[in-house]
């Protein structure tokens, strides 16, 4: 149960992020083909992920696991069909670079910035729109807040480089903690945290600051963050509670 909590909080936490993205915008309307492609996308990503990783996940739970994510394509390819020709170019987008993830991963810059601008975007563009409206507002990306959030997802994805820390080294990948020490990775962690919190404060992103603010206080937990399950999902788990604060 612990493992498939770790495998599917990503979901959770893209509900969140997308909910932090929309209280930017009062205006914003839900939209539930949008959302759900987001949701079901970042489901199949994460789970294919640590399926293909050799020792990740039990060989008892692969078949499952691949039935799950053969179900979720479906229901994609399902919503695809529903959603206006706005959201699919988005969508193609996001999903070659999830594709690419795999190759891509060896390398901490090229690494943090693919799933920086994919979070960035598909949290931005896909659950919602404005005032009902069909059409595609990229400008959305570029307001001072959303940049905030963008900066402040930066940080969440290298705290989850530190579990990988000596896998990594022996592997060859270079992520953050390897080229520039547990420290010198904390320190830029810190840096981008602090940014994203400022930047997003200055434009009344609340939510946004509060969640950089989260992603801050965590950093120099090095042991904590070190742990193979409990790293990640400390960073997870800090990255959903403002956007399900509204319930709790």
């Amino acid at each position: 149960m612990v493992l498939l909590f770790h495998l599917w909080l990503p979901v959770l936490t893209a509900f969140s992020l997308s909910r932090v993205v929309a209280q930017t915008f009062p205006h914003a309307v839900f939209y539930p083909a949008g959302a759900w492609s987001l949701y079901l996308g970042v489901l199949v990503v994460y789970t294919g992920d640590r399926l293909v990783e050799r020792g990740r996940v039990p060989k008892a739970m692969h078949k499952p696991l691949w039935a799950v994510i053969g179900a979720a394509l479906l229901v994609m390819g399902y919503l695809a069909l529903r959603e206006p020709w706005r959201l699919l170019p988005v969508e193609a987008a996001l999903g070659l670079i999830s594709v690419a993830y795999g190759a891509i991963k060896g390398g901490p810059l090229l690494k943090t910035t693919m799933v920086t601008l994919t979070w960035w975007v598909g949290c931005t563009l896909l659950p919602f729109h404005l005032t009902g409206e069909p059409e595609l507002h990229p400008e959305l990306l570029f307001h001072p807040a959303v940049i905030g959030f963008a900066i402040m997802i930066a940080p969440s994805t290298l705290l989850c480089d530190f579990k990988d820390e000596e896998s990594d080294r022996q592997a060859g990948v270079r992520s953050l903690p390897i080229l520039l020490g547990p420290r010198g990775a904390q320190l830029v962690c810190a840096a981008l945290a602090t940014l994203g919190m400022i930047v997003a404060a200055s434009a009344s992103g609340w939510a946004t600051a509060v969640t950089a603010f989260f992603m801050l206080a965590v950093t120099p937990f090095l042991r904590l963050l070190r742990r193979p399950l409990m790293g990640p999902l400390t960073v997870d788990s800090l990255l959903t509670l403002p956007g399900l604060y509204p319930w709790l």
